[in-house]
């Protein structure tokens, strides 16, 4: 990995507008990178470190201390997303992305260390899909299985379609010249944690698949026609808007939704927004509403800011 000199890169967060839990088995996605992300700074050492620019908590810190560990494990192991070196790092990270809110804060990690951990990436520049595999490696320290989608948004930018076709593999992924339309964005903290959330889905389709399919049927069926939407030439919010509204509702159905977001969404709409849904995993965490100008969004994302818990965000886009 790289270590020959001082590094700093950026990576971004993502929102995932549609796709949330059936994009796994099977069913197509759609997603943005954010302009917020992290920013790491490395120096070279011996051995791979990792500590945050402000402080945190003790599990926090012991957390990234495992995850150095992994880290320098994972990137000395042949694999087939570019050649390494044994050059440490004292890697400090400083970000705007809330930690476990749905917004890829652990996906926009390992994309800037991969990015940081491929020869010369100061000089070179990299094949983004080489940095695409090497962050779905080390997010495996996060997620176990993670998807690939979120490290997907980081690595590849933009405005994104996903796609499994091949089981165990990353999901093929286009580019989308799409202007989204004005979008108020948010995130409240978790009730309970992406792998309990995913693993509860994964149950539920193997005890109720006669409730759980259609679910994912319908939701495979609103984020192709919402990619469908957004390849066409014109303003998307009238567009998206039902699409959105029908994917929250079923998301709630599925179980992943809380009260709380529910009437986060529901007072957005009340303030201007069209529609609205939870994005991610669920159980709290990000969420997004579609507005239909940046005057009206600028104007939700205010009625809201000063109405959610502590340790909450919200701001709007385009």
């Amino acid at each position: 990995m790289n270590g020959r000199s001082p590094y700093s890169g950026f990576a971004p967060g993502k929102l995932l507008l549609f796709g949330e839990h059936a994009a796994v088995f099977g069913y197509p996605a759609v997603g943005v990178s954010l302009d917020r992300g992290l920013r790491i700074s490395v120096t070279p050492a011996d051995g791979i470190s990792i500590r945050l620019a402000r402080p945190a908590g003790g599990d926090v810190a012991a957390g990234l201390s495992a995850f150095a560990a992994f880290v320098a494990d994972t990137l000395g192991s042949p694999a087939d997303d570019g050649p390494v070196s044994p050059a440490g790092g004292a890697i400090t990270v400083d970000s705007d992305l809330p930690i476990s809110s749905g917004f890829g804060s652990s996906a926009a990690l390992c994309t800037a260390i991969a990015e940081w951990s491929l020869p010369d990436p100061q000089v070179s520049g990299h094949d983004r899909s080489a940095v695409w595999r090497r962050a779905h490696r080390l997010e495996a320290f996060f997620h176990g299985t993670p998807s690939g989608i979120d490290t997907g948004l980081s690595s590849l930018g933009g405005v994104r379609t996903f796609r499994f076709s091949t089981p165990g593999a990353l999901p093929e992924s286009a580019a989308l010249s799409a202007d989204l339309p004005a979008l108020v964005v948010g995130a409240i903290p978790r009730e309970r944690s992406t792998r309990d959330l995913v693993a509860g889905v994964r149950s539920r389709l193997s005890t109720e698949p006669s409730t759980v399919r259609p679910i994912f049927d319908r939701l495979g069926a609103l984020a192709d026609a919402a990619i469908g939407e957004l390849a066409a030439e014109r303003n998307h919010a009238a567009g998206l808007a039902p699409l959105v509204a029908d994917a929250h509702h079923l998301l709630r159905d599925l179980g992943v939704s809380t009260p709380l977001t529910d009437g986060i969404i529901d007072r957005g709409v009340r303030a201007g927004a069209l529609a609205g849904k939870l994005s991610g995993a669920g159980g709290g965490g990000a969420f997004y509403l579609v507005c239909p100008d940046a005057e009206v969004a600028a104007r939700v994302a205010a009625d809201l800011d000063g109405t959610l818990p502590p340790g909450s965000v919200c701001f709007h886009m385009g």
